[in-house]
């Protein structure tokens, strides 16, 4: 599969590349995601964006893609390496919630991502065995309302 996770805004099609045989496109916008869905006659898959705590800017599209039922597996979903380790440090109200419920900062993040819509499916990165049991036990994670209410103003 050929991806392109940012898209040239001067070229805001890159059929060189930003979309795959199988109808994935990256880091869309909404407009441009109903777009290339008309495009491709309905049948856009998924639509990859950057999103964590710390990067937000795709947030609008990942509450929004429920509706046509494209998934949208976010990229970099606790910040990456570099700021994955500041995540409690940076984003006190995750913290707090992690506490609350009695797991990870890690795992209620992804759990936050994932009640999102039905059709988010993070992808973080590991590198140690640890972090992926962490990170999969966030399926079993149900935040309250009132948690959730929280955290996208974290």
């Amino acid at each position: 599969m050929c991806a392109v996770r940012r898209f040239d805004r001067c070229d805001p099609w890159p059929a060189r590349g930003g979309r795959d045989p199988h109808g994935g496109h990256f880091e869309r916008a909404c407009g441009q995601i109903d777009e290339a869905n008309e495009v491709l006659d309905g049948r856009l898959a998924s639509v990859q964006n950057q999103f964590s705590p710390r990067f937000r800017s795709s947030l609008r599209e990942l509450e929004r893609r429920a509706e046509p039922g494209i998934a949208l597996p976010p990229w970099s979903p606790l910040g990456g390496i570099v700021n994955g380790p500041e995540l409690s440090a940076h984003h006190a109200a995750f913290r707090a919630v992690a506490d609350e419920v009695a797991v990870s900062v890690y795992r209620v993040t992804l759990a936050w991502e994932l009640a999102l819509a039905p059709v988010v499916a993070p992808i973080p990165g590991s590198s140690r065995p640890e972090s992926i049991r962490d990170s999969a036990a966030a399926t079993d994670v149900t935040l309250t309302p009132e948690q959730n209410s929280r955290l996208p103003a974290a």
